[in-house]
């Protein structure tokens, strides 16, 4: 088993709690999360760290034995005690906990730069022990992208937006209005199958400068939408609302319904509103996450359509 640690941040609480659900398949109201799904923390923006379980008991005293028995024998390890409730408890006591485990791991600590880090805290009325795995945040290299546009979706949303089209499944996906490239460039970094269409000839020539930048194969073609022939399991569509081209509500409705013609679900992420555009094509309504002004310059709605 293993638990996570994730953080709501106040204005997208809604949007990251909708994604550790997709994530994990399980209904996600608290900041820790014990699941037997394994998944590197990386994967999103809002996973703090993993931890393998080892050991647990109603008490450390009752882990003892079990952790004796598994062998441990590492040079530079390290424990932490991680304090999950608002109660803190006693510093001696922590120190106590961790000395008490330390005495059963073969090879000597370090405290500055271990090799590994283990992990004794309480959840509810169970202790755990296990291994620290940390989200290394390697995904930042994505920022360091050439192009990007002050009203283009963030790394963190587009992160988040392919981990709530994929969840526990690999499907193919599509990005038919691409733009910079930016939902591209994380579902590839994720590990995902991915392609996108971009008509924009300006919009596009940055994107492939993007995807050239970062080492990524150029998986993107410019291409009207409608033109699409291939079928995929998911397209994300950030919908076009005007500010690099003309477009209107029914131009807007003709994307969507292209979508229900080359994919079975479509993530839809929008400026506006759309709910009257989603009621004129044939999709099917599953869920709407509205993700309020903050670090966001407007209000982004993201839609959940199934066939």
């Amino acid at each position: 088993m293993y638990i996570y640690k994730t953080k709501f941040e106040g204005h997208s609480e809604e949007l990251i709690k909708y994604e550790m659900t997709s994530i994990f398949k399980q209904d996600v109201n608290d900041e820790f999360i014990i699941t037997d799904y394994e998944v590197n923390p990386n994967r999103s923006y809002y996973l703090n760290y993993r931890i393998d379980i080892m050991a647990s008991g109603d008490t450390v005293d009752e882990m003892l034995p079990t952790i004796k028995g598994l062998g441990l024998d590492y040079n530079g390890f390290k424990i932490e005690f991680i304090n999950v409730k608002s109660d803190v408890m006693a510093y001696n006591t922590r120190i106590n906990y961790c000395r008490a485990i330390a005495d059963l791991i073969e090879g000597y600590g370090q405290m500055k730069e271990p090799s590994i880090t283990f992990v004794v805290t309480l959840i509810g009325d169970t202790w755990y022990f296990g291994k620290l795995i940390r989200n290394d945040r390697d995904f930042e290299k994505l920022q360091a992208k050439l192009h990007t546009y002050s009203h283009s979706m963030s790394c963190e949303l587009s992160r988040t937006v392919v981990n709530i089209a994929c969840g526990q499944s690999k499907p193919k996906l599509i990005d038919p209005c691409c733009g910079i490239g930016t939902v591209i460039a994380e579902a590839i970094d994720m590990g995902y199958e991915i392609e996108g269409t971009e008509l924009n000839w300006l919009v596009f020539d940055k994107a492939r400068s993007n995807l050239e930048k970062l080492g990524m194969p150029i998986v993107i073609k410019r291409q009207d939408m409608h033109e699409i022939e291939t079928k995929y399991d998911v397209s994300i569509l950030d919908i076009p609302y005007g500010l690099m081209s003309k477009t209107t509500a029914e131009l807007q409705t003709g994307l969507i319904s292209k979508c229900f013609d080359i994919s079975d679900k479509l993530v839809l992420v929008s400026n506006e509103d759309a709910s009257s555009l989603i009621a004129n094509t044939k999709w099917s309504l599953r869920d709407k996450i509205t993700i309020p002004k903050a670090n966001y310059k407007f209000t982004r709605y993201v839609y959940i359509l199934d066939k």
